[in-house]
């Protein structure tokens, strides 16, 4: 999965709307990152499969929950699909309802026992914007000018969230 994950993080198309530019990503950063992330308390990421037609999970992506902030129970979540034959197909929008369900499920539960998840969103990225929405996470507020973008200058970026008391999965 790392030597995937790298390809999709450097295709521009992939991370157009990222936070992060990967410029300087090699499978050897990206293993390492992913070793940090399995021993890491305060992130969790999950890859993202689809079934194909012939039986074989796709990995086709990743979702995680970051920050997480087990004093005041609150955490980012973050999400991609790094293959750009899956867009718009609702694979993101269900991987975030799950990552999210698990967020929200009590410790108890095998869950992450949270109260509230936030998302950082360009405010040009229409479809994760309205994954959000679909999701009914609420636009907490926009950040002005807050991203220094690459190829579009100065971007707006869209604070969503929502309440573990909110969710209704």
């Amino acid at each position: 999965d790392a030597e995937r994950c790298v390809n999709w993080l450097h295709n521009p198309e992939t991370t157009r709307y990222l936070l992060r530019q990967y410029n300087d990503l090699t499978l050897e950063t990206e293993i390492e990152w992913i070793k940090r992330v399995i021993a890491s308390d305060t992130d969790l990421v999950a890859a993202i499969c689809v079934l194909g037609s012939d039986g074989v999970l796709r990995h086709v992506g990743n979702v995680g929950i970051h920050q997480i902030d087990r004093v005041n129970g609150h955490a980012e979540i973050g999400i991609f699909i790094g293959d750009q034959l899956d867009y718009g197909k609702g694979v993101g929008r269900e991987a975030l309802r799950a990552i999210i369900t698990h967020a929200f499920r009590p410790i108890e539960q095998n869950g992450v026992g949270l109260a509230r998840v936030w998302a950082r969103v360009c405010k040009p990225n229409k479809r994760s914007r309205r994954m959000c929405m679909h999701l009914n996470l609420k636009l907490e507020g926009v950040l002005r000018s807050h991203v220094l973008h690459p190829t579009e200058g100065r971007l707006d970026e869209c604070l969503y969230g929502i309440l573990a008391s909110e969710w209704n999965d």
